[in-house]
């Protein structure tokens, strides 16, 4: 990578190299018996990786890594289709079916879930005693299962992981809260499912041994409570001791979002959680916007909870949080055409002076959202001057007005994607030819195919491949 690569890019080189550098402990030095628990090798590597990255760039903005990883396989285990982490595997002909975001995301998740669990230490002293049992040997699944309980004190914990890793599909905890003033404690009725969106065909049945651990915080006092249990049956109940006789101010349902499981609120909850994001990690922020998104698909919030929601991720400071912010923004512009032009207004009231605030900033914010927002702005925001600023970006790193020698210096690497997809769109056949060459062989070149209007001329063109006199790649 030379210094004009993205960050996003580096960032996800430097993952894969911390991701590799995990398998000499999972990989190397223990390894499996069988390919269906490859997934441990990987969704190891996948949880230790991440906690290199940290280690190597603390300032680098790492820490949601695991869990934004985490979020996006619940969006795969949300389908009817998903499979379980541990899936057994008759023939060696269909091992690549072991390996997708299920066994890297998934597993890496559960493992966070599970360190939270039992604790840090404790969970350390598990994996280092199943180095110690299995060094330079192979070891199955189960077996580390048992070394973790043994190295963390906790025998619970074997029954648990394999609720999580030899069933597929996604816990929901749906939380009702009944609470008085003047009680001590506020009651919790906490009931799990098997979390399916609306229209699907997933079925109904499933039981998880799900780590849960909700939070509050006091109406008056502001101080916070935790409470944990593990949730073993369909329909269970916590108290929380309060440190005043008042209702709590809200309710998080997922305290540092280490839960593998969405949760969902009554309205009320919802309203309450979303006037109090500034009370919660970013972690738990994440969690809660990838459950309410979740809540919406599911029919189970309206579409005010869900927009009001919305909004108030848009304002996180935070860029991850806010690029979430835009989940299903475009789908609802997609779906309903009658909508666009209200949907259009709520865009760019709500990402637009975000967006020219960050725009050409060399900073993690200017290099990771701006350009997911001046892409949202460009199409569903119909904001028509983030269009034409990407066209102009477009159109000068491709060369189509001025073939400067620095051009392409002067154009934002993370900016291309969006710049070259609104070129192409606004300038069809000026940008045809430039971006075929570019994608072939790196190098914009000016079309010779245009006359000095512009027009391209089908009669005049042979394949552009021929053109360069290239074969077609393999």
């Amino acid at each position: 990578l030379d210094e004009n690569a993205p960050l996003s890019q580096k960032r996800a080189y430097a993952r894969v190299h911390s991701h590799e550098l995990a398998h000499q402990w999972f990989g190397n030095l223990v390894t499996p018996v069988w390919w269906e628990d490859i997934w441990l090798n990987e969704a190891f590597a996948t949880w230790m990786g991440n906690k290199g990255l940290t280690l190597w760039q603390p300032d680098g903005n790492f820490d949601n890594t695991t869990l934004n990883a985490s979020l996006g396989a619940m969006s795969i285990d949300s389908l009817s289709t998903t499979r379980r982490v541990r899936e057994p595997l008759d023939r060696s002909e269909n091992v690549m079916d072991q390996f997708d975001g299920i066994t890297y995301r998934k597993g890496g998740g559960v493992l966070d879930m599970f360190e939270s669990y039992v604790g840090v230490e404790n969970f350390q002293k598990g994996v280092r005693l199943h180095m110690e049992r299995y060094a330079d040997d192979v070891a199955t699944a189960d077996d580390f299962f048992q070394s973790i309980a043994d190295g963390s004190g906790n025998a619970d914990v074997v029954s648990a992981m394999k609720s999580f890793v030899d069933q597929k599909g996604l816990p929901l905890v749906s939380v009702v809260s009944d609470c008085e003033d003047g009680s001590a404690v506020t009651n919790l009725t906490l009931m799990q499912s098997r979390y399916a969106p609306l229209g699907s065909s997933v079925q109904q049945g499933q039981q998880w041994e799900i780590p849960v651990c909700m939070g509050t915080q006091g109406a008056e006092d502001g101080t916070n409570v935790k409470a944990c249990t593990l949730m073993s049956s369909k329909v269970s109940t916590m108290t929380f001791p309060l440190t005043e006789n008042k209702c709590p101010t809200f309710i998080m349902p997922n305290v540092d979002a280490a839960g593998y499981y969405r949760f969902n609120l009554t309205a009320d909850g919802w309203s309450d959680l979303m006037v109090n994001l500034d009370q919660l990690s970013t972690k738990e922020v994440l969690s809660a916007q990838d459950s309410l998104v979740a809540a919406f698909r599911a029919g189970a919030v309206d579409a005010d909870t869900f927009l009001s929601g919305m909004k108030a991720f848009a304002a996180h400071p935070d860029y991850d949080v806010a690029s979430g912010s835009t989940e299903l923004l475009g789908f609802i512009y997609d779906e309903f055409p009658d909508a666009r032009d209200g949907l259009a207004a709520h865009i760019r009231k709500t990402y637009g002076q975000r967006y020219r605030a960050t725009l050409d900033k060399d900073t993690i914010e200017g290099n990771l959202l701006a350009p997911s927002l001046g892409a949202l702005l460009a199409n569903a925001g119909q904001d028509q001057d983030a269009k034409n600023y990407l066209i102009k970006q477009g159109s000068l790193y491709l060369g189509l007005d001025n073939d400067s020698a620095d051009r392409k210096a002067r154009v934002q690497s993370n900016l291309l994607s969006s710049a070259f997809r609104e070129t192409m769109r606004a300038r069809p056949d000026a940008a045809y030819d430039p971006l075929l060459a570019l994608a072939v062989d790196g190098s914009p070149k000016r079309s010779t195919l245009m006359s000095p209007s512009g027009k391209f001329h089908p009669a005049n063109a042979s394949s552009p491949l021929q053109t360069e006199g290239m074969q077609p790649p393999s």
